[in-house]
């Protein structure tokens, strides 16, 4: 049987919490990421390697390694044609994920 993504939605959120009797996070609180469906393939592989990152001196991550990215979809077996414009996701997802605010 297939397992849910918790991920996936709001209503799939809702249904988590009220299971475990909690109140939910909504909008602004909410830390967990949408991911869309065309995404997940990118955002598994980014999960595999988010903590490869290129940092700065004294100034924390800026990015992910394109090496840690290239080894996650050797892993996942993306197919050659589809590997630019996944590499090109995770790339979006890591500077998203390490904005800075300066």
């Amino acid at each position: 049987m297939k397992q849910k993504d918790p991920l996936a939605n709001c209503e799939e959120c809702h249904k988590i919490h009220k299971k475990n009797e909690k109140e939910p996070p909504c909008e602004q609180q909410c830390k967990r990421p949408l991911i869309l469906d065309e995404n997940r393939g990118a955002f598994s592989i980014w999960e595999l390697c988010q903590k490869q990152l290129v940092m700065i001196p004294m100034g924390g991550p800026i990015s992910i390694r394109i090496e840690a990215i290239m080894a996650g979809m050797e892993i996942r077996k993306i197919d050659e044609n589809e590997k630019e414009e996944c590499a090109e996701k995770i790339i979006a997802f890591a500077e998203e994920f390490y904005k800075r605010d300066d």
